[in-house]
């Protein structure tokens, strides 16, 4: 009985595994060229990459002295992203923080927030806490741009 070889470059040249991969688990567009989802082993989140002709995932396959490359890093909802750091893919490295000022500015002398506060119940104004004020310049600046609006 013999045996019959298989050629695995062939093999490899008619499978996009994009598409096998794609059967398993729902894949997002990372680049025209990668997709990105699920882990269809381990099941973590935003872990497994596959390109055409390769895949890996992070937890699985950890690259890099064995170590693996991403930390754990903290699921934030949307909303709370967006209105805490203004993005819903916030760099955590930078400690600052958006806060709600709409109180200070309601009914307040400051025309632009508080007629803008006043047409529309749903508006808000934020604001990133400097300490001390923020400097004489910048201040100086959104006196004058304050002063423009009306």
């Amino acid at each position: 009985m013999t045996t019959a070889s298989i050629d695995t470059e062939m093999l490899k040249a008619g499978i996009d595994l994009r598409d096998l991969a794609g059967r398993l688990v729902v894949l997002r567009r990372e680049s025209s060229t990668e997709l990105s989802g699920p882990c269809p082993k381990c099941g973590g989140d935003d872990r497994f990459h596959v390109k055409a002709d390769a895949f890996f995932c992070r937890q699985c396959y950890p690259f890099g002295n064995g170590k693996p490359v991403t930390q754990k890093f903290p699921r934030i909802p949307y909303d709370t992203a967006v209105r805490k750091y203004g993005s819903d893919k916030p760099d955590l490295r930078n400690p600052i923080e958006m806060d709600n000022v709409s109180d200070h500015f309601r009914g307040s002398g400051f025309k632009v927030f508080a007629g803008m506060l006043e047409k529309d119940a749903k508006n808000e104004v934020w604001g990133i806490p400097a300490k001390g004020g923020g400097s004489r310049a910048f201040c100086d600046k959104m006196n004058s741009w304050a002063q423009q609006q009306g």
